[in-house]
C-alpha cells in the first residue's frame, strides 16, 4: 500500500473483535481506501468483554465513521447501539456499524456476502437444486438467505441427522420455504459448506464422505473455510472435476458491502469482480 497522507479529515473506520492479530480485514479495507482514493484509514482493535460499551461511546466521541464486528461480540455490541436493518434484527447478530453524526445502527452482511459472490461469480442460484452442509448458526442464516433466491430444490445435511430436522422444521415454519433433510442421491448444483470440518488445524476432516452421488463435474462447491485455502472437500471435489471456491472471496465480499455501508455509496461492478478473485486458491496466496 503506498504512503497515505493523513490529515486531521482523515476518516477512521475499524475492526473490533477478540482475538484481532489474524484478521485479514485491515489488509483488505486498505486496500480499498486506495482503490477508492477516500481519505480513511482502517485499524483492528482488540478489546475485552467489559470493554465493549466503551468502545460504543468512544465511537460517538471520536466520530470513528463505522466498525466491522467479529468473534465474540456480534451480540454484545446490541444493546449500545440505536437501530438495526432487517438482517440484524432477524439473525440477532451484527457485524457492520454505521456511525451517522452519532447515530449507530447495525447491519449483518454475512449472508449477503455469500450472496454476492455468487453473483459475482455469475453463478446462477435461481432454479438451482443446493445442498447446504451443516446445521449450525451459519447453516441457518444461509437457508434463510437461500429461501429467498427462487431455487428449486433446498436441502440441508448434517451427520446428526436430528438437527437438521429440527432446523428445517423451523426454517419452514418461520420462512414456509421447504427444506429436504434427505437429500436425494443427485448431484447438486450448487453445495456450500457451513461447518468447521476441514478448518486449521483440522485439514484431515471432511463434512460428507467421498464419493458422494451429490457432486460431480457440473457441481460448484463453496467452502466457508479459508484457512487452509482448500480444505480436504475441495480438494476431493476439484478431483472429480466440480468448480470450488474457498471462503476468502465471501469474507472479502463482506468487507465490500461493509465499505459501502460505512460510505453511503455503492461500489464499481469492476472492484467487486477483482476482489471476487481472492475467492481462488491463487488469490488466498496474494493475500496471504
Amino acid at each position: 500500500m503506498k504512503q497515505h497522507n493523513f490529515s486531521p479529515a482523515t476518516r477512521l473506520l475499524g475492526l473490533i473483535g477478540h482475538p484481532v492479530a489474524h484478521s485479514l480485514s485491515p489488509k483488505i479495507q486498505n486496500e480499498l481506501i486506495e482503490i477508492c482514493g477516500d481519505d480513511a484509514v482502517y485499524l483492528a482493535f482488540d478489546i475485552k468483554a467489559e470493554e465493549v460499551g466503551g468502545m460504543m461511546q468512544a465511537v460517538r466521541t471520536m466520530n470513528i465513521g463505522g466498525l466491522n464486528v467479529t468473534a465474540p461480540y456480534k451480540e454484545a455490541v446490541m444493546p449500545y447501539l440505536d437501530s438495526f436493518d432487517d438482517t440484524a434484527k432477524r439473525y440477532h447478530a451484527v457485524n457492520v456499524i454505521q456511525n451517522t453524526n452519532g447515530h449507530l445502527k447495525g447491519y449483518n452482511v454475512d449472508i449477503a456476502g455469500v450472496l454476492k459472490f455468487f453473483e459475482v461469480k455469475g453463478i446462477p442460484l435461481r432454479g438451482k437444486n443446493v445442498l447446504v452442509l451443516g446445521a449450525g448458526g451459519l447453516a441457518r442464516a444461509l437457508l434463510n438467505g437461500l429461501s429467498a433466491e427462487n431455487v428449486s430444490l433446498l436441502a440441508v445435511y448434517n451427520r446428526t441427522a436430528e438437527k437438521a430436522a429440527e432446523l428445517a422444521a423451523q426454517a419452514e415454519r418461520e420462512w414456509g420455504f421447504p427444506i429436504c433433510t434427505q437429500p436425494p442421491e443427485l448431484a447438486f448444483d450448487v453445495v456450500i459448506n457451513a461447518t468447521s470440518a476441514g478448518m486449521h488445524p483440522h485439514e484431515d476432516t471432511c463434512p460428507i464422505a467421498f464419493p458422494t452421488p451429490w457432486i460431480d463435474e457440473h457441481t460448484v462447491v463453496f467452502d466457508s473455510i479459508y484457512n487452509p485455502a482448500e480444505t480436504l472437500l475441495l480438494k476431493q471435489s476439484a478431483q472429480i472435476g466440480a468448480a470450488t471456491y474457498n471462503g476468502l472471496g465471501m469474507l472479502v465480499l463482506q468487507a465490500l458491502l461493509s465499505y459501502e455501508i460505512f460510505t453511503n455509496r455503492k461500489l464499481e461492478n469492476q472492484i467487486y469482480q477483482k476482489f471476487a478473485d481472492y475467492g481462488s486458491l491463487q488469490g488466498v496466496e496474494s493475500i496471504l
